[in-house]
């Protein structure tokens, strides 16, 4: 019941953090501040929710995966401080987006302990539970978007540079 209960708290958040950035593109109400915290606000979801997967169900979360994701969002974090400092505001791009959505997707099966998987498929569950799996391409898709931010922020570790 736990894992159910977390699942649809976990889902309200995810749904509300899409409708808000939704209802601010439609309606124009994006802000600067708006730029700044909503990959703030999705961070804390996502990187606490990680930290407790990988401590109650480290077999669906891995701790390689759970350092790699949350060490991104640190460094990102990081980066967008610095650009700040500079007066630059960086806006998240589209693979950040997909980095966020595969995460709380992943989540998602893991806050369900591997379900529906481990009852289509128990046998694979026994080895390699295909929620972990899953974890790992959420993890990828991190560590790429990170990669790919950093290369197109480059500009920002200059002095003087905007």
């Amino acid at each position: 019941l736990e894992y159910f209960i977390s699942f649809f708290l976990f889902v309200i958040a995810s749904f509300s953090d899409f409708l808000d950035g939704y209802i601010a593109r439609k309606y124009n109400l994006v802000t600067t501040y708006g730029k700044f915290m909503d990959p703030i606000a999705d961070k804390l979801l996502v990187d606490s929710t990680i930290i407790i997967c990988a401590i109650k169900l480290p077999n669906l979360v891995p701790a390689v995966v759970a350092v790699i994701m949350i060490a991104r969002d640190l460094l990102v974090d990081a980066l967008r401080q610095l650009a700040s400092a500079k007066g630059v505001v960086l806006a998240a791009n589209m693979w950040g987006k997909i980095k966020t959505v595969t995460q709380m997707v992943a989540l998602s099966f893991v806050l369900l302990n591997d379900w529906p998987f481990s009852y289509i498929a128990p046998h694979m569950s026994n080895y390699y539970p295909i929620t972990a799996i899953i974890c790992y391409i959420a993890c990828l898709a991190s560590f790429v978007s990170g990669v790919l931010y950093f290369t197109k922020n480059i500009k920002i570790f200059k002095d003087g540079s905007k």
